[in-house]
C-alpha cells in the first residue's frame, strides 16, 4: 500500500489461489486504489465482465471502470442489480406484503434505469439484468452461470467497527472468488 501510494499507481494487481489470501484481503480492505485479484484459473483476454450495482457512489465508480475495461478488451459487459425480498410482516397480511414487494421492486427497477442512463456505453456490448434474492448469493450465481472472467465491484472500503456491524456484499463475494475481481473504492483504476 505504501509503494502504491508513493508511486501513484492506478491499480494494485495481486494473484490468488483457489481462495482469497490474507494479503489480498487486507489490500482490498485498506488500499485506496482499486485492487485486481487474479484468481488461479484466470483467462485472458477477458471475454465476459460482470458489474453488480446498488446505485451507490462506489457502484458508479465500479460501473465506469467496468465500461472502460469492456471497451478496451472488447468484452461483453453485464450490469446486474439484485432486489432483496422485503421481510414478511405477518402471515395474515400476505396480500399487503405482496403489494409492498411489487411496489418496492418497481421502484428499484426505475432506479436501475436512472442509474444506467448516466453510463457511457458507446462501443460496448452490454446487457442489464435484475435478479431477486440476497445480493452476494445472486452475484456469485450470476458469475458462475455466465462463466464470467472478471467481476468489477464498487466497494465503500469500510474498516473497523463499521465493517463488523454492517458487513459487506463485496467481501462475501470476493471470499468465494468465483473469478478474477477488481474492487473499486475512492480511486478509479482508469484515469
Amino acid at each position: 500500500i505504501e509503494a502504491a501510494d508513493a508511486h501513484d499507481v492506478n491499480v494494485i494487481l495481486v494473484g490468488a489461489g483457489e481462495t482469497l489470501g490474507l494479503t489480498a484481503e487486507k489490500l482490498i480492505r485498506k488500499a485506496r486504489q482499486p485492487v485486481w485479484v487474479v484468481n488461479a484459473g484466470a483467462r485472458m483476454p477477458l471475454r465476459r465482465i460482470l458489474c453488480p450495482v446498488d446505485f451507490s457512489e462506489p457502484a458508479r465508480r465500479g460501473l465506469t471502470n467496468a465500461i472502460h475495461l469492456a471497451r478496451t478488451f472488447q468484452a461483453d459487459l453485464e450490469v446486474l442489480t439484485v432486489i432483496q425480498p422485503l421481510a414478511s410482516i405477518h402471515v395474515g397480511y400476505a396480500e399487503l406484503a405482496e403489494q409492498a414487494q411489487m411496489n418496492y421492486e418497481e421502484a428499484r427497477r426505475r432506479e436501475f434505469e436512472k442509474f444506467l442512463a448516466g453510463g457511457d456505453f458507446h462501443d460496448v456490448r452490454w446487457a442489464k439484468t435484475v435478479r431477486r434474492g440476497l445480493p452476494h448469493e445472486q452475484i456469485l450465481e450470476a458469475a458462475r452461470e455466465q462463466n464470467v472472467d472478471l467481476l468489477v465491484m464498487g466497494s465503500p472500503g469500510r474498516t473497523g467497527l463499521a465493517r463488523i456491524l454492517i458487513g459487506s456484499v463485496t467481501e462475501r463475494v470476493i471470499r468465494a472468488l468465483p473469478c478474477s475481481v477488481i474492487t473499486v473504492k475512492p480511486a478509479n483504476a482508469i484515469r
